[in-house]
Formats: structure tokens, C-alpha cells, sequence
């Protein structure tokens, strides 16, 4: 993301925020109610339309709106999970965490026991075949 500006109006939300991170990294969003972190998440989703400003994901550039390109470049390049109202209440964190690829047609499989790691400790993976 470089220089992304979101208004509301004359309500500036986001001023010229950069960011970056790398395949594998995991980012944590923090601040005080108001600051713009929902907001940032929206952009980041392209979810909202930004003022000015770009969001790349992998190369390709998330654009707002609906449509399938969008949708495709967040189910295939981004996992996020919401704190409130998008999560199944009958499903565990893991289950929950899985939806988007089973929606996506992908296979997953239980872990293989010893496989576990720090960044997926149930060691759940994509299946390939």
C-alpha cells in the first residue's frame, strides 16, 4: 500500500499511509476506537474506495467494487479474520479459519501428527490432489 488516502468528505480517515508486508508475515492492526483501523482493513479489502493512493496485492492492484476480480484477489491472497458478526458460532476458530478455502473449492485435511508449526500449530494444509 503507498500513499492511501481515505475521506469521507471532509473527514480525512487515512492520510498517505504505506505499508508493507511480505508473503508469510502477520500484521496486527492496533489503535484507539477512531483511528482509522477498520477503515484501513476496508481499503486493504477493497471494501471501500480509497481518495488516492494504491493497494498491490502480489502484483495485481485491488481495486473497490464489487465484481469478481476483487473477490478472487481476496479469497486467494489475503486471510483475515473479523473480531465480531463474521464468524459461525457452531464452528471452532480452526473451522471458521478454513471456511473461505472450502468455499473456494479447495480440499483441506486434518493434520498428519509432528507436522505442527508455530504459525499453524493444528497443522492444517491446502490438499493438492
Amino acid at each position: 500500500m503507498k500513499s492511501l488516502t481515505v475521506a469521507y468528505g471532509e473527514r480525512v480517515v487515512l492520510d498517505s499511509v504505506d505499508l508493507r508486508a511480505c508473503a508469510g508475515e502477520v500484521v496486527a492492526v492496533m489503535g484507539p476506537s477512531g483511528s482509522g483501523k477498520s477503515t484501513l482493513l476496508s481499503a486493504i479489502l477493497g471494501l471501500v474506495r480509497s481518495s488516492s493512493g494504491t493497494v498491490d496485492i502480489c502484483g495485481r492492484m485491488m481495486e473497490a467494487g464489487l465484481g469478481a476480480a476483487p473477490s478472487r484477489l481476496r479469497r486467494s491472497r489475503i486471510g483475515m479474520v473479523f473480531q465480531e458478526d463474521h464468524l459461525i458460532e457452531e464452528l471452532s476458530p480452526v473451522e471458521n479459519v478454513i471456511v473461505p478455502a472450502l468455499v473456494a473449492g479447495d480440499r483441506v485435511e486434518r493434520p498428519v501428527s509432528g507436522r505442527e508449526s508455530y504459525w499453524n500449530p493444528w497443522g492444517w494444509r491446502r490438499r493438492t490432489g
